[in-house]
């Protein structure tokens, strides 16, 4: 069985759409807007992220931490979730984390929004799009 010239030239077509998609027109891209401290309740203290979005989301994921600046070894990690759920624009989410485990002080919220679905496109999964945002919180 031979490979023809035609054959090797789709599959080059191919492989190019496939890397212009995923590192120029970067489809599956989360803009992510805000960061900001939100009404805290009784148990939890909030944060609110604000991100956009060009298309339905399929394997995005959200995970995100907060370290205490004075004693950089306390991290507390938060509930990492998917966003799929998420329409086409901008949407918003709450960040939670236990009152219980955050003592006063300076904290730094760090968020990560990885986008590694395309279900015609493999690379969006070797290489995922990731954003991240890091910011200084005041918490009493």
């Amino acid at each position: 069985m031979t490979i023809s010239t035609s054959h090797l030239l789709t599959g080059g077509c191919l492989i190019i759409a496939a890397v212009v998609d995923r590192f120029v027109l970067r489809r599956r891209q989360v803009e992510l807007l805000a960061v900001e401290k939100s009404q805290d309740d009784e148990r939890y203290c909030r944060f609110s992220m604000t991100f956009r979005t060009k298309h339905i989301l399929q394997n995005a994921t959200v995970s995100y931490t907060i370290r205490d600046k004075q004693n950089p070894t306390t991290v507390i990690n938060g509930k990492t979730r998917t966003l799929d759920f998420s329409k086409v624009g901008t949407n918003s989410e709450y960040l939670l984390f236990n009152k219980k485990l955050v003592n006063p002080g300076v904290w730094v919220l760090d968020v990560k929004i990885e986008s590694s679905g395309s279900r015609i496109n493999p690379l969006y999964k070797i290489f995922p799009l990731i954003n991240q945002a890091k910011k200084e919180f005041i918490l009493e």
